[in-house]
């Protein structure tokens, strides 16, 4: 036996005499070694910033290394997702991003990646209602009457969203197809316009956050019909969801959500999902956030990538069905 057999042999030998717990000891055991970086995918600032700068200390204490905050903005979040698909599966570069990438994802035919195998689901970290709402002028004043009014004058009703091929005007037009009745949809660039002509009355109706129309709700500004989420928001209790006032099967919320690089191992997600769990239902993180309308969920990677499987589906079904086309940059 020559000397590199020898060598071979007594390296073989050291290992079958290694302790079982060694050999079953993985690299990602000892996760998170070194920080971790979350990049935003929009700019500094925003809501998305803001939820981060609480979340980053706390998933500091829970899993005792540091978590820090970067900025790659631009392209619906395809910036910082690319980005972040692009990096080492290892668990150290996540993205946080909106459910506005899952409707680029669907409306884009140039889209630059694919969200389900460039990304690897972490969490869900929460969900924000949005509300159909009317201006105060408009005839209907439940939703079973509006309902009601669209199938009486197809066409008629002047559907504002805030931006064509948007997370507002898929929801709509989602809840409008199964409601079997046909509107007129009105684009523009931005909630802000939007806004400003739905108070005016140039407008009907439109679907917006219900954080943002709160304080316009409350002075009579505009009226709530309907919440488009499957359950009724805290901050507009008696407001009815569109599915218990007629819409079967119908459920739509914005959310926000944490991934990392398609690719990263299982037992990597599942520490960093376990970890972002206790940190978005501690009540100094959830209490600022359920006053702004948030529902803190913390889901597994596997009910993450649920959701977002079955958003794309419906998302690309309503591309197709209401023939949406938008004009890519």
């Amino acid at each position: 036996m020559n000397l590199l057999n020898r060598r071979i042999a007594r390296v073989v030998a050291f290992v079958l005499l290694l302790p079982s717990w060694v050999l079953a000891q993985s690299p990602t055991d000892n996760f998170p070694s070194r920080p971790v970086t979350i990049v935003i995918a929009y700019a500094p600032g925003g809501p998305v910033d803001s939820e981060f700068r609480l979340y980053a200390p706390k998933l500091t204490e829970v899993m005792k290394q540091s978590f820090v905050t970067d900025y790659k903005a631009g392209g619906t979040g395809s910036v910082g997702a690319v980005y972040v698909a692009k990096s080492r599966p290892d668990g150290y570069t996540l993205v946080a991003y909106t459910n506005g990438l899952t409707t680029a994802a669907a409306t884009y035919k140039s889209f630059p990646l694919d969200v389900m195998k460039d990304l690897a689901p972490v969490s869900l970290i929460n969900r924000r209602a949005t509300v159909l709402v009317a201006y105060p002028g408009f005839g209907p004043k439940t939703f079973k009457e509006y309902l009601a009014y669209a199938k009486a004058n197809p066409g008629k009703i002047n559907m504002s969203n805030s931006g064509i091929g948007g997370s507002s005007h898929l929801a709509s037009a989602w809840m409008h197809n199964l409601a079997d009745i046909k509107v007129t949809y009105v684009n523009y660039k931005g909630a802000g316009p939007q806004l400003i002509d739905l108070i005016a009355g140039r407008v009907d109706v439109g679907v917006m956050s219900v954080v943002a129309t709160m304080p316009l709700i409350k002075t009579g500004k505009i009226r709530p019909l309907a919440i488009l989420d499957e359950k009724r928001s805290s901050s507009l209790p008696d407001v009815p969801t569109a599915a218990e006032s007629g819409v079967t099967g119908f459920g739509y919320a914005n959310w926000v959500g944490v991934a990392a690089a398609g690719g990263t191992p299982d037992s990597i997600t599942t520490k960093l999902s376990d970890a972002f769990a206790k940190v978005v239902h501690m009540q100094e993180v959830a209490g600022p956030l359920e006053k702004q309308a948030a529902v803190m969920v913390g889901s597994s990677p596997a009910e993450f990538r649920r959701v977002m499987d079955n958003e794309i589906a419906v998302w690309r079904r309503v591309v197709k069905e209401n023939s949406i086309t938008v004009e890519e940059e």
